[in-house]
């Protein structure tokens, strides 16, 4: 019997094992990941693609590893896995890790069941497939498109693509942007897209389609896109035709830009050109227009038009050099040409902002005119600079005008004070050889307000214009004859041999006067006293030889006038007592030397006392008492006044106060004095203010007064000073009225509450002066017509009283009724009624 070979049941496994070699050089073979686990989700398997992806994620063992704890990090769900692989059998997404030497690299993760028959569980089949290289692809592509939306975005440019088979249009975000109700429509029809072009552009728009389409022309055309609302876009789009294989039309790939910015930029660049166009043509100066080389680049009509009238040639202005043009005029040494020429080039060269010049031409008819060049920089980067010429000759000669009325009398058109003492300061530089020099003659005219004021400003213009003349007509030529304010004329004599020559001219000029002047058929005889000062008096200062003059003229007039007097030393002396004085008047203001006394003022009708004039009164320790009228003028002509009437206002209020406290005078008011400088000053308002809250006074109690010549000036001025003070309750009075040239309107256009005659004037009630009678019935007429009350100074005879009680004035002061006297004496005399 014959035994069976061992193992002769057992199958053939050939052909599985070779099967399972093949499977297995294929897995390792994969560059795809591959991963097995048992039913514990513990791995049993790794080609070699996943032992490599392991180890590059930093493990070196991987089998027998639980496949949750490969991936730490990379938020793989391994419940969501469980759960997917049971319920469908596999589960794919995308992962990324982080490793492979810092770098992330993305994969597609898919998972799958798998059964073990032999153990009789499933495990799990896990794939990994590297993406890195198209998730890159991706995200550049994704870049590269945000990019271009965004360039697209900056320069308001989109695309399309219009397949021709599909009749669809593809439109970028830009693009949707640009074209109208188009929303968040990717793709729209041809015809809607034409629906959205302005009516007036869709037929030229659809022309360039067919012609781009037939080939026949390139895509290139700017029209207008109209929104539902209205509103208009204004567009440039190009295209270009695309072919498909067989060479026949298939797309048409275009770009649009929308060009509403840039179209409103160049609106407003023509608007602001025709404004400039329009603004140059409005110009009277002759203007022009130059780019940086200095041609010429636009001229307005003023220019064309001058050139015209002064015989230029016919001919186009834009493009000629004007530069050239005025090198030519250097070189033939035209007016005003090089200063033109270097300026202009400093301008244009950037070396200036600015330049101009002034220059005188003459015509050819003989004719000189004035002309200022300028040229100013344009702030721009192509540079150049605007130019023009205007004629300023009107301009000059006014200019001249005010330079000669800046030196002249207005009246008289004589040299002023500025000119004189300019003439002066000249002449006594100049080096002096056999002759003696230089002399100054002072002139004024004696008793000119008494005529001035009965016939009248006017009349006294006239006056002084005539013995302007005769003045002239005396002295030599080459001497100089001024006015330096009211009636007082300065001759400046020059080249004098000694000082019987000025003599002789101060007795033709005495001379000259002494005939009547006829005016207005009046004959008014004019006197005059002349006071002489030579050179040789002083070192040559201006001022100091007119104040010789001046101290001259006043001992002429001391001694009766009409007459000449020269200048001595012991006039100089007369000077110095005066400086003397002044300064012990500073120290008696600043020491409480001063006293004020009080002069009564009446009620004419009822005899009651109403109020007093504060008097300031000094008293010298060496000297005695000083005359208001020697140290009141002394401080007006000083900066003493100011102190002086501050002191005298606070000295008066103090003393109101004081008889009120007292039982004094009842409702008693004081008035006060107020210089000129102290209206012209600053803070007199204030001043009275704080006064009348310091001693708790009514502000009807208070009066300040000032004379009629103090407001002249500066009328404007001091009604608005005057206009505070009022404001506060305080009464304004017009002292000496009708001694100035007040008229009625200026009287009108101030605060007053009185109008004081000058004593002067009362004087004339008992000389059976008529002229003073009328004065006094005129001021009274004045008071009663503007409601103001009425004061005569200075009675001093029952006759006077009588006749200004018979013509309505309401008030007086004056000798006869109280002479000034101290604060005691006031409470008796308020006790008292004057019959």
């Amino acid at each position: 019997m014959t035994s069976d070979p061992p193992f002769a049941d057992v199958p053939d496994l050939g052909p599985v094992v070779d099967r399972l070699t093949q499977l297995s050089q294929v897995l390792e073979g994969l560059a795809i990941a591959v991963l097995v686990t048992d039913d514990k989700a513990q791995i049993t398997y790794a080609n070699a693609a996943g032992q490599a992806l392991i180890e590059a994620l930093g493990t070196d063992s991987v089998v027998g590893r639980q496949a949750g704890t490969l991936f730490p990090g990379a938020g793989v769900p391994m419940a969501e896995i469980t759960e997917a692989l049971d319920a469908e059998g596999q589960w794919c997404s995308r992962i990324t890790l982080q490793g492979f030497d810092q770098e992330q690299r993305h994969f597609v993760v898919w998972a799958g069941r798998h059964r073990d028959r032999a153990a009789g569980n499933a495990g799990w089949v896990i794939a990994l497939s590297d993406i890195t290289a198209q998730v890159q692809g991706e995200q550049s592509r994704t870049r590269a498109e945000e990019a271009l939306a965004r360039a697209e975005e900056m320069a308001h440019l989109g695309n399309w693509d219009w397949d021709l088979s599909t009749d669809v249009e593809t439109v970028s975000a830009v693009a949707r942007a640009i074209f109208p109700a188009g929303g968040a429509e990717p793709a729209i029809t041809l015809a809607k897209a034409l629906h959205r072009v302005h009516p007036d552009d869709r037929q030229r728009v659809e022309e360039a389609l067919q012609n781009a389409l037939s080939g026949s022309a390139v895509y290139d055309i700017e029209y207008r896109l109209q929104h539902p609302d209205g509103q208009v876009v204004h567009v440039h789009e190009r295209a270009r035709l695309v072919l498909d294989e067989q060479g026949q039309p298939a797309r048409l790939v275009g770009m649009v830009r929308d060009r509403s910015d840039e179209v409103a930029r160049i609106a407003a660049l023509e608007k602001s050109e025709r404004q400039l166009r329009a603004a140059l043509d409005a110009m009277a100066a002759q203007t022009a227009v130059l780019d940086a080389a200095g041609v010429i680049a636009s001229v307005n009509n003023s220019w064309l038009e001058f050139a015209q009238a002064n015989g230029a040639p016919d001919r186009g202005w834009v493009g000629l050099s004007f530069l050239d043009a005025v090198d030519v005029g250097v070189a033939t040494n035209a007016p005003g040409a090089a200063a033109v020429a270097d300026g202009l080039r400093e301008v244009l060269g950037g070396d200036r902002r600015r330049f101009s010049v002034d220059y005188v031409s003459s015509s050819p008819d003989g004719r000189s005119s004035w002309f200022v060049f300028s040229a100013e920089a344009i702030d721009s980067p192509t540079g150049g600079a605007v130019i023009s010429y205007r004629d300023i000759t009107a301009r000059k000669h006014a200019q001249a005008e005010l330079r000669h009325l800046e030196l002249h009398d207005a009246l008289t058109g004589l040299p002023n004070r500025q000119l004189i003492l300019d003439r002066i300061q000249i002449e006594t530089r100049r080096p002096r050889r056999s002759i003696s020099g230089l002399a100054v003659l002072l002139v004024d005219l004696d008793r000119f307000r008494v005529f001035n004021d009965s016939l009248g400003r006017g009349v006294g213009d006239r006056v002084l214009i005539e013995v302007a003349t005769r003045i002239i007509g005396a002295v030599r030529p080459g001497d100089m004859v001024g006015r330096v304010g009211g009636d007082e004329f300065v001759i400046i004599c020059d080249r004098l041999h000694d000082l019987s020559d000025a003599e002789t001219i101060a007795t033709r000029i005495l001379q000259g006067l002494e005939s009547p002047l006829i005016v207005d058929d009046h004959d008014i005889y004019v006197r005059a006293s002349i006071g002489i000062a030579n050179n040789s008096d002083n070192d040559g200062d201006a001022e100091m030889l007119i104040r010789h003059a001046e101290a001259a003229m006043y001992a002429a007039k001391s001694r009766g006038g009409h007459r000449f007097a020269n200048f001595d030393i012991s006039l100089g002396q007369l000077a110095i007592e005066r400086a003397e004085l002044e300064r012990d008047l500073r120290f008696a203001v600043d020491h409480g030397q001063l006293h004020l006394e009080y002069q009564p003022e009446y009620d004419l009708r009822t005899g009651v006392l109403v109020g007093v004039e504060a008097l300031a009164r000094w008293t010298h320790p060496v000297h005695g008492p000083i005359p208001p009228s020697v140290f009141i003028p002394i401080a007006e002509q000083s900066d003493l006044i100011d102190a002086l009437g501050r002191w005298a206002l606070r000295t008066a209020c103090e003393q109101l106060a004081t008889w009120d406290q007292t039982n004094g005078p009842p409702r008693v008011r004081v008035a006060v004095n107020v210089a000129v400088r102290q209206l012209a000053g600053h803070g007199l308002a204030e001043y009275v203010a704080a006064l009348l809250v310091q001693y708790g006074l009514q502000p009807a109690r208070l009066e300040l007064e000032i004379t009629e010549t103090a407001f002249l000036d500066n009328l404007e001025l001091f009604s608005e000073v005057l206009k505070e003070i009022s404001g506060l309750g305080v009464r304004i009075s017009l002292d000496d009225f009708g001694t100035g040239s007040a008229s009625l309107s200026h009287v009108s256009r101030l605060p007053m509450n009185a109008l004081k005659i000058d004593q002067s004037f009362v004087k004339g009630i008992d000389l059976d002066d008529p002229g003073a009678l009328a004065i006094v019935k005129g001021v009274i007429s004045i008071a009663q017509a503007f409601s103001f009350d009425v004061v005569a100074e200075g009675i001093e005879t029952a006759e006077q009283l009588a006749v200004l009680q018979g013509l309505g004035c309401r008030y007086g002061q004056g000798y006869l009724l109280g002479r000034p006297t101290g604060p005691d004496s006031i409470e008796t005399m308020a006790a008292q009624i004057i019959a």
